[in-house]
């Protein structure tokens, strides 16, 4: 063998291993789409939302309710009662009530980001300077031995 066939040959696998990892990647990537798994077996995908749907749905609990004295003795006489029944919340209530959640969940997930991001950056300010043995700055406060200072000249 000579190095002609040698670089042939290595060239040969190298194209060969650009393909299987090109197909590997493809199929594992339709592997976890869940869309293809659903177009395929449409009854087991089903079955298994069916079966999720009944365990992860809370069961009704069973109630008992106490009946004072007077309620009991009207009913044990066949007399007539009335009986307020508690409005259930309109469609209005409902969706200003989902809207001021909205809302809320919204700001308090600015309010993390903005926190989370102003103590990493005091957090980077701090690490630079300790690191360096330099005393603490304002970050915005203006180095007097900076370039652009020198540039711009007096």
């Amino acid at each position: 063998m000579d190095a002609t066939e040698i670089k042939a040959k290595m060239s040969d696998l190298r194209r060969g291993i650009s393909l299987e990892s090109a197909t590997l990647v493809e199929r594992t990537r339709q592997a976890f789409n869940w869309k293809n798994h659903v177009v395929a077996h449409p009854m087991v995908s089903a079955a298994v939302v069916g079966v999720m749907g009944f365990l992860l749905v809370p069961q009704r609990s069973s109630t008992t309710v106490k009946i004072p004295e007077s309620l009991a003795q009207a009913l044990a006489n066949d007399e007539q009662i009335e009986i307020p029944i508690p409005k259930k919340p309109g469609m209005i209530q409902n969706l200003t009530t989902a809207a001021g959640l909205f809302l809320a969940r919204n700001a308090l997930g600015v309010a993390m980001s903005q926190l989370t991001g102003f103590l990493q950056r005091g957090q980077a300010g701090f690490e630079s300077n300790s690191n360096h043995g330099l005393e603490s700055k304002h970050p915005r406060q203006a180095d007097p031995t900076s370039s652009t200072q020198q540039r711009m000249g007096p």
